[in-house]
């Protein structure tokens, strides 16, 4: 993996395991991994609410199905609902992240649901992404208040092992913004501009890396850049961990569950991104008190 001259040991240094997330045609089982449709539903399951009003069911992960990951579990079942408001659930005081979502974590399957896949739920908006000839559905900013019916063919979820860069080099540490900002120097890739200058977040120098190296590993393959488990997260608007209620870059509790949008799994928010973030770990043993929610466009 390189770029140019001076640039692969900062990427063997960045790069991360992370597992990508695609849409694939055909029926999903009730107990597999899939976007929208009705969930797993063993008898006696409540739907979840926030504000008095039914959530909105993004997806559930079979960890069963999904390659290992250092830390991450190798079974159980994850469902994720977010509110059903104009901004699929996300608070904007002091709850920021721990409330407006459920996330339910499920490692006993042999109970029959008491629902199929594409039972009628509380739909949520049209996002407006055509997949398979089916306009694909999903929770978000552009879903009207009054919501249109649900997509009656969800989406199953394939997954595959990946390489991942940070899309921004605003958390990269000083050392790292040396070595990045001297290679492209001396690739003559930047002009007079002092690109280490600038305060934080580095827009310049993120930037650079994006169109100089990220976008074109991105093309290439080399690394991934859709929905994801693992790896590292993606902000649009700017990285919260550290803020509020999420949890700092370093603390487990960051690791990335799942993140969708931007994708061709699920245009979410019309080019936005929705993540759980928490410990995998603490996961896999059914402690949920770690998992923090965050969307934006």
């Amino acid at each position: 993996m390189g770029i140019f001259t001076g640039i692969n040991g900062l990427l063997a240094e960045l790069s991360v395991d992370a597992v990508s997330l695609k849409p694939e045609p055909g029926d999903p089982d009730i107990r597999s991994s899939y976007l929208g449709g009705h969930p797993y539903w063993p008898d006696g399951s409540q739907w979840p609410n926030s504000g008095g009003e039914p959530m909105s069911f993004v997806c559930q992960i079979n960890f069963g199905e999904v390659p290992a990951l250092p830390g991450f579990p190798t079974e159980g079942l994850l469902q994720w609902f977010v509110g059903s408001g104009d901004v699929a659930g996300m608070t904007f005081d002091d709850t920021q992240g721990a409330q407006g979502f459920e996330v339910r974590w499920i490692t006993d399957l042999t109970a029959p649901s008491t629902r199929y896949v594409s039972y009628p739920t509380r739909p949520y908006g049209d996002c407006g992404q055509e997949l398979f000839g089916v306009v694909g559905r999903c929770p978000g900013y552009d879903a009207p208040l009054s919501f249109q019916e649900l997509n009656p063919l969800p989406y199953r979820i394939v997954f595959e092992r990946v390489r991942a860069l940070p899309d921004g080099a605003d958390r990269f540490t000083e050392r790292q913004r040396q070595t990045l900002g001297a290679a492209l120097q001396d690739a003559g890739l930047v002009g007079d501009e002092d690109l280490l200058d600038a305060p934080a977040p580095y827009y310049g120098l993120s930037i650079a890396w994006r169109d100089h190296v990220y976008y074109q590993l991105r093309d290439s393959g080399d690394v991934w850049d859709g929905a994801h488990i693992g790896g590292h997260p993606r902000f649009i608007q700017g990285d919260v961990r550290g803020t509020g209620n999420y949890a700092d870059m370093d603390d487990p509790e960051s690791g990335v569950l799942v993140s969708i949008g931007g994708s061709d799994l699920c245009d979410w928010w019309a080019g936005g991104t929705a993540s759980i973030f928490g410990d995998p770990r603490a996961l896999a043993l059914g402690d949920l008190s770690s998992i923090r929610y965050h969307t934006d466009r």
